[in-house]
């Protein structure tokens, strides 16, 4: 069981501590899933109170200049572990905008497994590399299942979303007047699709409407770019 991982391309290294940074704001904990050509993050709580998984998707091809993987063992060639979001949070948070290579590494030390985080950043003289351990806990495979891992299955509709921003502001005007929302999309023809979000109280009814949204006719094509989403299809 072997994982290195190490990105040299500037945007792709933000975005990945995005991704991480974004990932462990939902819980004290969230999961990675490793394969041999994609990294899942999973902030699964599917039997809590309230329920939701969050899963960011990762082609290892579109991050990685180098990566070194292989699996628990031959049939199961993947490895999932478990992260403390804090720790994470805060190594994340510290590291500089101008990093030269951002390394990824699973390490088996005398404490434990930790994920080392080496970053590489260019001086007037030399590089300097920075490494920070961050804990990790293997998941023994007889518990990969209980991971929920948001198998989307079937849906009617896949389109992409206005900017998220617009979408915030939306919500937070919404939720003063009630605290659930009601989402629906709709296609209009082959290509676009209203979304509409509202909220109802047994005084007013209050629904703000996306027109013009694209959708996504062609999920074969990389859209790591752009935001999507799935709705169940609706008449209204």
């Amino acid at each position: 069981m072997k994982f290195k991982g190490v990105i040299t391309d500037g945007q792709q290294i933000q975005s990945m501590i995005k991704v991480f940074q974004s990932v462990a704001k939902f819980w004290k904990t969230f999961y990675v899933k490793l394969s041999a050509n994609e990294m899942q993050l999973i902030s699964d709580r599917s039997n809590g109170l309230s329920p939701f998984v969050v899963k960011c998707d990762l082609n290892c091809e579109d991050y990685f200049q180098e990566y070194d993987f292989s699996g628990v063992s031959n049939d199961k060639n993947l490895i999932y572990f478990e992260m403390s979001s804090d720790p994470v949070s805060q190594v994340m948070s510290s590291l500089s905008p101008n990093i030269k290579a951002l390394t990824l590494k699973l390490k088996n030390k005398s404490g434990g497994n930790v994920l080392a985080v080496g970053v590489d950043y260019p001086s007037q003289d030399s590089d300097r590399y920075v490494s920070h351990d961050l804990k990790v806990e293997i998941i023994k495979t007889q518990y990969w299942d209980q991971i929920c891992g948001l198998q989307s299955g079937a849906y009617d509709l896949s389109f992409y979303l206005p900017e998220t921003p617009t979408v915030i502001t939306t919500i937070e005007r919404l939720k003063d007047l009630c605290p659930y929302m009601t989402i629906r999309a709709k296609a209009i023809d082959q290509n676009k699709t209203v979304l509409t979000i509202g909220a109802d109280t047994d005084s007013i009814a209050l629904k703000t409407k996306f027109t013009d949204l694209d959708l996504n006719v062609n999920e074969d094509n990389d859209s790591n770019d752009r935001h999507w989403a799935i709705f169940p299809n609706v008449d209204n």
